[in-house]
């Protein structure tokens, strides 16, 4: 396989050079965008090392100019980054990137992460379209049926997933994601729980937390909550949402603001073809406020499984 490395790093082009060498790949380094564009079509590699952190322009951006001039095709990347979180910068880049990576990694890791990359492409049927691998995990032994389950969504609606605890939302947001859509999850559970479980490798994730941190949003601040819901979802276009955090806002905010925002982010799915899920126990709402939020909303109940 020809690998390049894009990274300012030298010490890291050198190391991970010399430990792909070993597993008789073709490797070729740069140090900053500008030579990134040229050594892509002169090189031509199979997989693109792309550290997100660089000189003259970040690896998004990078990316975003390799997009628009037709240079990931057939290109598999993955991502050097230093931060916990991806945050928004990944919008309209999900079908262009296949994984990233944090630093500082073992030279085990890397190699196992690029094995896993390239045997993505024995995943896919004669049609292009991704199989439903062993990623989906156990199967139900109840049901004998794959644990994700389908919740068969439309876009432009809203959905309220009633259960005791988010499982079958997070089961059918994956299938949804697995499909093609670009998804987006705003919990108040840390995000790498969430990606460890769940295997949202590419996903962003907002985490609903009064600490400071990319892609961290203070669940009092809804005006901020909804501008970064909004711009996913013109952004991406033919989205899902998943909200697992509503008992958190309306802890700290007040249930009509909660409401608004809801709503908002409801005007923007038909126009973009989105769909919106919110996570939701009705033990922790009154009838009332539950009927508010019910309204014009599909709901799936699942108190009962």
């Amino acid at each position: 396989m020809k690998v390049l490395i894009i990274d300012d790093n030298v010490a890291i082009q050198e190391i991970v050079s010399e430990i792909l060498t070993t597993e008789d790949h073709l490797v070729e380094a740069v140090s900053n965008g500008k030579e990134a564009f040229n050594k892509i079509r002169q090189f031509r590699p199979d997989l693109v090392l792309l550290d997100i952190n660089l000189p003259d322009m970040d690896g998004w951006t990078i990316l975003r100019k390799m997009k628009d001039d037709g240079l990931t095709q057939g290109l598999k990347v993955l991502m050097f980054t230093a931060d916990t979180d991806i945050g928004s910068e990944i919008f309209g880049l999900q079908d262009v990137v296949d994984g990233y990576i944090r630093k500082p990694f073992k030279g085990k890791e890397l190699i196992e992460r690029i094995k896993t990359i390239s045997k993505d492409d024995a995943s896919e049927d004669p049609k292009g379209k991704l199989k439903f691998k062993s990623f989906f995990g156990k199967k139900d032994e109840k049901a004998g049926s794959p644990a994700h389950r389908k919740l068969n969504l439309k876009g432009g609606k809203a959905y309220i997933v009633m259960e005791k605890k988010p499982q079958r939302i997070y089961e059918g947001f994956v299938v949804e994601v697995m499909e093609g859509k670009a998804g987006l999850v705003v919990t108040s559970e840390h995000p790498k729980s969430i990606r460890e479980k769940w295997d949202l490798e590419k996903t962003p994730i907002v985490w609903l937390t009064s600490r400071s941190g990319k892609a961290y949003i203070d669940p009092s601040k809804l005006g901020s909550i909804t501008s970064y819901i909004s711009q996913f979802i013109e952004n991406s276009k033919n989205s899902v949402i998943l909200i697992d955090g509503l008992d958190v806002l309306m802890v700290n905010n007040e249930f009509n603001q909660v409401l608004k925002m809801i709503n908002q982010i409801d005007d923007l799915l038909v126009d973009n073809n989105a769909a919106l899920l919110l996570a939701l126990n009705p033990k922790v709402l009154d009838q009332k406020d539950l009927a508010l939020i019910e309204r014009n909303k599909e709901i799936l109940d699942f108190m009962a499984d």
